[in-house]
């Protein structure tokens, strides 16, 4: 749309991943030759930590052609993939073999074509993308698939999460295996700078013909070196520019394109400066600058008249909102303190509800029954312990005082249980046998019994 406006062969700025656009960074260039590296030696397995945007799919898309020639590349979107059989159906596709088949076929197919099918002497790279997104038991699998044979080498790009994932006792053994580790950082401001020059560069523009040195300082506070959104930002000031007729694109731009793809207000004016990270600050005192020499010694009466009267509108206006806290923060204070003086728990004595007369809907009353027969037992005990003086009279009338107790102890018991209800159940029915009146039996009437049975 803006190409022909700015003289541009192509976008610059796309968002398509593109490795003829590789920009070697210092992170990104240094992970390129450590993973390269480990491939050309077999080292083993190697994982590429870094933010969303950083470039890892720029890298791996970058790895894959510079390694095609040499090895037999596979590189699977790990996204989506949720289970063993799609992931062995990614791996088989990559590799050009059936992947119609049941999870034990693929994983069988897999094994043989990477011990037996596949050229010995090439080997085979797997590059998995978004490796954060796969499960624990699937990183484990990669694992499994690494060890089936010798040639089989494998890397993993994927955020931050992965590292996370990767410290789990679970995958301590996948942990193990890897041979390098790198890690992508964002862009600074000279690498910024570089970056927009050699995207600018390949569509035949220089970059000071297109944007103004405080642009690419806005461009590097906005998104702090992240490259994909250098690309989002870049791309829609170019289009925010075509719009307006802007041949070269100045900060007000930068932060009007920011503002439309943040959905924020657009910037009045030509906004604040906004100074890069990599510059020295100034000496900077809120209000104004430190100067090495030293000032001339004035009075403080002079240096008092000479200064301006404030103005009584402006001072309210600043003083007001901080006399208004003062004022409320004191009343505040006071309040808590006369709150404090009048509270003092060691002079309020407990109350009871029953004193209180407050009876609550789930209020239970609990009456102890044996609690007269306890002083009844109490009194006695103490009768019968009591001083010597008293045991004349109690000598004189023992059999009184022992009835007296015995009817007290009575009335108490029929007293307790008077509320109570007693259930006997009837005792068994014994049936009562009667004495039956039978002569007693003689020796002469056995003799003759005997002698009976004897004659037959």
């Amino acid at each position: 749309m803006y190409e022909s406006f700015y003289r541009l062969s192509a976008r610059p700025f796309s968002a398509v991943v593109d490795p003829l656009r590789y920009f070697p960074a210092a992170s990104i260039d240094a992970a390129r030759q450590a993973i390269t590296r480990c491939i050309e030696r077999s080292e083993g397995m190697a994982v590429v930590i870094g933010s969303a945007g950083s470039g890892k799919s720029m890298l791996c898309e970058r790895l894959a052609t510079e390694l095609r020639p040499m090895v037999q590349v596979v590189t699977v979107v790990a996204g989506g993939i949720t289970s063993r059989r799609g992931l062995y159906q990614a791996l088989l596709r990559g590799l050009g073999l059936p992947y119609r088949l049941g999870e034990g076929e693929l994983r069988l197919s897999l094994e043989d074509h990477l011990r037996h099918g596949a050229e010995p002497q090439r080997g085979q790279v797997f590059l998995i993308d978004e490796a954060q997104s796969l499960a624990t038991p699937l990183l484990e699998e990669l694992r499994i698939v690494s060890s089936m044979a010798p040639q089989v080498r494998m890397v993993l790009f994927g955020g931050h999460e992965l590292e996370e994932r990767l410290a789990s006792p679970k995958l301590e053994s996948l942990s193990q295996r890897l041979a390098v580790r790198s890690y992508l950082q964002p862009f600074d401001k000279l690498e910024t700078h570089d970056y927009l020059a050699a995207r600018l560069a390949a569509c035949g523009v220089k970059i000071e013909s297109l944007f103004d040195a405080d642009a690419i300082s806005r461009v590097q506070f906005a998104t702090e070196g992240v490259p994909r959104l250098i690309n989002q930002l870049c791309d829609h000031a170019l289009l925010l520019g075509f719009a307006g007729g802007r041949r070269r694109i100045p900060a007000a731009g930068i932060d009007e394109a920011w503002a439309d793809l943040q959905q924020l207000p657009t910037p009045m004016g030509a906004g604040i400066a906004i100074q890069s990270r990599s510059e020295p600050a100034a000496d900077v005192i809120e209000f104004g600058s430190l100067d090495d020499e030293d000032a001339p010694f004035t009075p403080a009466v002079e240096a008092v008249a000479a200064r301006p009267a404030p103005d009584p509108l402006e001072q309210q206006t600043v003083l007001e909102p901080a006399d208004m806290a003062c004022q409320q923060l004191a009343r505040i204070e006071a309040h808590l303190g006369r709150l404090e003086a009048e509270f003092d728990p060691s002079q309020q004595a407990p109350v009871s509800p029953a004193a209180s007369g407050i009876v609550f809907e789930q209020e239970e009353v609990v009456v102890d029954r044996y609690a007269k027969l306890e002083q009844a037992a109490n009194q006695r005990r103490r009768d019968r312990t009591s001083p010597p003086s008293n045991a004349p009279a109690r000598q004189a009338r023992p059999e009184l005082l022992t009835v007296a107790h015995d009817h007290e102890e009575e009335a108490a018991i029929e007293d307790i249980d008077s509320d109570l209800i007693v259930i006997e159940d009837d005792p068994p029915s014994v049936p009562i046998r009667t004495a039956v009146n039978r002569p007693a039996a003689r020796r002469q009437e056995y003799g003759q019994l005997f002698a009976k049975l004897r004659r037959g």
